[in-house]
């Protein structure tokens, strides 16, 4: 008799989803110039997508917009099914970091 023994994968935070490509609402997570962020998906293209992310983010990054260009396979996707374990999150620019609160 064999034993089938069942090893699960532990769910850490973020929760992302499988998939390589996002849609249009998606929330993503992407690091750029050394700064996580965090934005949703309002375009999509063949290799990239437009993410509209705050104010603070893009003032960090120099942006002159909230809008950015990220390429396929550059992101993760959050998983909305798991909305409750999304946290909010803080920036503070005297540290160029975002808390997660």
């Amino acid at each position: 008799m064999t034993n089938n023994i069942i090893i699960s994968k532990r769910r850490l935070w973020p929760v992302y989803t499988e998939k390589n490509i996002g849609k249009i609402g998606d929330v993503i997570h992407f690091k750029r110039d050394n700064l996580f962020v965090i934005g949703q998906i309002i375009s999509l293209r063949e290799v990239t997508c437009v993410v509209e992310i705050s104010q603070a983010y893009a003032d960090e990054l120099k942006l002159e917009t909230t809008r950015t260009v990220v390429r396929h396979g550059k992101y993760k996707i959050f998983d909305m099914k798991e909305k409750g374990n999304l946290p909010s999150c803080d920036y503070m620019p005297e540290t160029n970091a975002v808390l997660h609160t």
